[in-house]
């Protein structure tokens, strides 16, 4: 996972937000936004609450803009989220309570609260196992802080697994034995090792790491990973971010810790 810096809050959220009496809850328009009748919508951010006539709706501003602040990466598992509808206009994210709405009501639409999550295998017809917010459901994670708040630090760290074809995640050091730390990363949570997340992590290290250093980590030259950990930090500038980005820059600079 990677801090997230958010953005101002858009417009539209704003504007959602403030209409906030019963009486005013009426279709009305004004700068480009055409909200209808709230009497269908049930407090949630859909699309069924607000549209637009001209431009987007509210609700894609906000997605697309979670987007942006996150250069384009699921907020837990940093596959990468390319676009926000597909050529079919289908949705290729998910809007992400980090604190749950069902406990943490009045945050249900705080800013600093919503996250862009990836579908985690949510789409029709796919049976793979869910991950990320489509696994993690109403559930509040016992260790992982919001990656948009202040106390939010790293506590993922990474094994590969070269003869199994799969990156799993596991916790750093200093959270290995605490409670619930397991269950965060584990199937009744984010379920951050499921099959696909592993062994789609793997061909991304194969593609941008073995390719360049070597499988042989005893072989690794210590200025050659530091060359290609200065490339990936320095990715951290542009609009978007490579997928899997975290795992990457995570695991060269524990290989550069222990070989110092």
């Amino acid at each position: 996972m990677i801090k997230i810096t958010k953005l101002p809050e858009p417009a539209g959220l704003i504007q959602y937000k403030g209409d906030k009496q019963p009486q005013d809850r009426q279709s009305y328009d004004k700068d480009s936004l055409s909200f209808k009748d709230y009497s269908i919508c049930t407090g949630e951010l859909s699309e069924d609450c607000y549209s637009t006539n001209e431009k987007e709706s509210a609700f894609t501003e906000l997605r697309k803009q979670l987007l942006k602040e996150q250069k384009y990466v699921c907020c837990y598992c940093g596959k990468a989220i390319p676009y926000l509808f597909n050529e079919h206009g289908s949705p290729q994210m998910k809007t992400e309570h980090f604190e749950p709405k069902s406990i943490e009501t009045a945050l249900q639409l705080e800013y600093k609260n919503l996250l862009a999550s990836c579908l985690g295998n949510s789409e029709p017809n796919n049976k793979a196992k869910k991950h990320c917010d489509s696994s993690k459901g109403k559930e509040k994670l016992n260790h992982i802080k919001n990656p948009a708040s202040p106390e939010f630090s790293p506590v993922f760290d990474y094994e590969v697994f070269h003869q199994l074809k799969r990156v799993e995640v596991i916790p750093i050091k200093t959270h290995i034995e605490k409670k619930g730390i397991k269950n965060d990363i584990g199937k009744n949570y984010l379920n951050l090792n499921v099959d696909s997340l592993c062994e789609r992590r793997y061909v991304y290290f194969k593609v941008e790491v073995t390719k360049e250093l070597g499988i042989d980590e005893d072989k690794w030259l210590k200025n050659e990973v530091q060359t290609l950990l200065q490339k990936y930090e320095d990715k951290r500038n542009d609009d978007k971010l490579p997928a899997f980005y975290d795992m990457i820059t995570t695991y060269l600079q524990e290989w550069l810790q222990k070989h110092t």
